[in-house]
């Protein structure tokens, strides 16, 4: 399977390592960034044949999976364009998918051209048995995000929720949790979901929570996750996801929903 990235930094370094280990049956062939120079530090560490594209359309020509590691902006910009070109797509920035036509434009265009549009777990666990559980009746979906006062834009010197009330308004106030919430709210239904943001001056590193509940149950899971020693901006586990994504889809069998 030929294999493409837009945006080669951080996330798509570190899938890119975890291909080689695990030694996955796809190449990489090309990488597009908006920064041409960091395109070319990542074909100049990892393979000299990589194609830097100075476009999406010479991006789109030898690849049939797209992994979006760059921005928001990106998956807006690019994510249509990637999927009418039949091309599959992963998305990480999935707080872009936050924009209801643009999502619906996206899955008609994928099921226009027979393609799909991946969007890993990321930073929390537990995304399978939530989208079971959201079979049957749910009454309740929390996320509880905890972070350092600095990283939410905060003074406060005491343990403080800052926000407690829908996800998509959650998102809009605290950007940075964009994604963990995006991905939580496309799995359980944004009008189910609510989100909890925690300031804590005491922890060092971030932590999610998700709480459901319903006629299956109750349950809970949490994440402490720890920052990519390359850029502490990003969780090492939203990485890890991408790379066990892709051992799915090339695999013969699934564990999990």
């Amino acid at each position: 399977m030929r294999v493409g990235f837009i945006g080669a930094g951080n996330i798509a370094t570190i899938v890119m390592e975890l291909i080689k280990r695990e030694n996955l049956d796809c190449e990489v062939t090309s990488v597009f960034d908006s920064d041409f120079q960091t395109a070319e530090r990542f074909r100049r560490r990892f393979n000299e044949d990589i194609v830097v594209c100075r476009g999406i359309d010479s991006f789109l020509e030898d690849v049939v999976f797209v992994v979006e590691a760059a921005s928001l902006s990106a998956v807006r910009e690019y994510g249509v364009r990637v999927l009418e070109a039949g091309r599959s797509l992963v998305v990480m920035s999935t707080g872009a998918l936050c924009d209801w036509l643009l999502f619906q434009r996206m899955l008609k265009v994928a099921e226009e051209n027979q393609v799909k549009i991946y969007i890993p777990s990321g930073g929390i666990g537990g995304v399978d048995g939530l989208r079971a559980a959201c079979l049957g009746n749910v009454e309740r979906v929390m996320l509880v995000t905890t972070k350092t006062p600095e990283s939410l834009g905060s003074g406060v010197k005491e343990k403080t929720v800052l926000y407690e009330g829908p996800v998509k308004e959650g998102i809009s106030r605290f950007p940075q949790n964009v994604n963990v919430a995006a991905t939580l709210g496309l799995a359980a239904g944004f009008d189910k979901t609510v989100l909890r943001v925690v300031a804590d001056p005491d922890i060092e590193n971030n932590m999610h929570e998700i709480i459901v509940s319903g006629d299956f149950g109750e349950m809970r899971v949490s994440n402490v996750n720890k920052p990519s020693s390359h850029n502490p901006k990003t969780s090492y586990l939203a990485a890890l996801s991408v790379v066990a994504l892709l051992k799915r889809v090339l695999g013969v069998a699934e564990v999990g929903t």
